[in-house]
């Protein structure tokens, strides 16, 4: 239960239904369940910049859309939203519902931020078997585009690359040249391995991400870099993390390169593992290889 007074202009609640001393000249009306009110409740919403859908996952990294805070039971969905008002005033009129919607919203947005704890990823890495975490996946590729070259996604048949995982490669065209340039020196990177493989990280058939744990964290909801390379010899087992990356991407995601570039065996424990596998992040890959990731992967110590 939540409570809102449009006497005073001030708010106040009552989840567990304890008995709030009411003024004599003043009653108590139930208005409505804030997921049966959603157009109300966007209308709430654009009036106020806290509730962007990029402003609240900075406090709630695990909510997926606005409309599941306004309606999930575990979020605003089930609260039942009362006003206080005058003794036989009117019914209210959209205008003070919406006040008092906006009213509510504002102590939500207080509880929020007083009761936030900031967290980070950590540095301990857990090993899951390469069976639990990849799997076959299809993705819905358009007959008709609307955007550019570059930005497609299609497939590419895998099928006498033994170092792809898949069978086929469902890439846009800056992914495309990783993979490519990854094919072309396979045949160097055989001579120092005995087993190579290139994984496609995709939420539909991986869904590995990466947290920051080291420095002053900026992004809670972590990333998925985009590829995992695998490479093992007699002595070590590498796990290397690969993300190509637009120049219209590099400044804004610049913290995901920060990321990738602290995972190095010396910073991250492997929980349950020896000193023979080793985990890298490395420089995102660009248009013509500019950051040299051939060069780093070559040259692992």
């Amino acid at each position: 239960m939540a409570e809102v007074n449009l006497v005073e202009s001030t708010w106040e609640t009552n989840y567990n239904a304890v008995a709030i001393e009411k003024d004599p000249l003043t009653e108590t009306r139930f208005l409505f369940k804030f997921r049966d009110a959603v157009i109300l409740v966007k209308k709430a919403f654009s009036r106020n910049k806290f509730y962007r859908f990029n402003s609240l996952k900075q406090y709630i990294p695990t909510l997926n859309s606005l409309n599941e805070f306004m309606t999930a039971d575990n979020w605003l969905g089930n609260i039942r939203l009362y006003a206080r008002v005058s003794n036989g005033s009117p019914a209210l009129n959209r205008k003070q519902q919406l006040k008092a919607v906006e009213q509510y919203l504002t102590f939500v947005q207080k509880q929020i931020i007083n009761n936030y704890h900031r967290q980070r990823g950590t540095k301990r890495f857990i090993p899951v078997p390469i069976k639990f975490l990849i799997r076959d996946y299809q993705k819905k590729v358009a007959k008709h585009f609307n955007k550019s070259v570059s930005e497609m996604i299609l497939p590419y048949s895998m099928k006498n690359k033994p170092w792809f995982v898949f069978e086929e490669a469902i890439v846009d065209k800056l992914e495309k040249s990783l993979v490519d340039l990854i094919g072309s020196f396979v045949e160097r990177l055989s001579q120092k391995y005995s087993q190579i493989y290139l994984f496609r990280n995709d939420e539909r058939n991986t869904n590995f991400k990466l947290h920051q744990f080291k420095g002053q964290t900026t992004h809670y909801a972590g990333f998925m870099p985009d590829f995992i390379l695998y490479l093992q010899n007699k002595d070590f087992c590498y796990q290397i993390y690969i993300e190509p990356k637009g120049p219209q991407l590099l400044d804004q995601d610049q913290w995901k390169q920060e990321l990738l570039e602290s995972i190095r065996p010396e910073n991250i424990e492997l929980v349950g593992e020896n000193d023979q596998v080793k985990l890298y992040g490395v420089k995102f890959f660009t248009y013509n290889d500019g950051r040299n990731v051939e060069q780093e992967i070559e040259n692992l110590p």
